[in-house]
């Protein structure tokens, strides 16, 4: 007989699904990312694991989610961590990193009043925002990677060393992601 091959730390094996929360930092767009979070709150939707979906605003995310009743909370985070379009920098981005601690602090409250037993967050800032909330609530994340065009290897790397699991849109995205742990 041969023995079992073993598990990488990236696996999990569960008999049924953990309730979910579906993290995005953008609720303005409705983009491939968001169109993919709305895809997988219906399947589980279907298979009768209904998740919550929590995002920083109001916004096309949110009302798409509510069509489908799908659950949002909408957690709010300071004004200086709602900056898109590679705005962040200089005395902003000095500002952005003084607020994450307020923002981690509000979204550990939000993941905890959801029940989750799992938080999947989408893209960069999606894993820089929630990630760190999550592992302070004691829960495992999935990043969600949809792109890889982020200058510098900070993100990828302080998110590579939080997140349990890794989910990459092509085997070139995960080559471009190298530098994550």
């Amino acid at each position: 007989m041969a023995s079992p091959t073993p598990k990488s730390k990236r696996t999990c094996s569960v008999s049924s699904p953990p309730r979910v929360v579906l993290f995005d930092a953008y609720p303005h767009l409705l983009g491939g990312a968001q169109r993919t979070l709305l895809a997988v709150a219906s399947e589980l939707v279907a298979r009768g694991e209904p998740p919550t979906v929590v995002l920083p605003g109001d916004g096309a995310l949110a009302t798409a989610a509510r069509a489908r009743s799908i659950p949002v909370d909408v957690v709010p985070l300071p004004a200086v961590l709602t900056r898109f379009g590679r705005s962040t920098t200089g005395r902003h981005a000095v500002a952005a990193a003084a607020a994450l601690p307020i923002a981690w602090a509000r979204l550990r409250a939000a993941f905890l009043r959801s029940g989750a037993a799992l938080v999947h967050a989408a893209d960069h800032r999606g894993a820089l925002l929630a990630a760190p909330a999550a592992r302070a609530a004691r829960l495992p994340v999935v990043w969600h990677v949809h792109s890889v065009d982020v200058e510098g290897r900070f993100v990828e790397r302080t998110a590579g060393r939080l997140v349990g699991a890794l989910v990459a849109p092509s085997a070139a995205a995960l080559l471009a992601l190298g530098a994550v742990p």
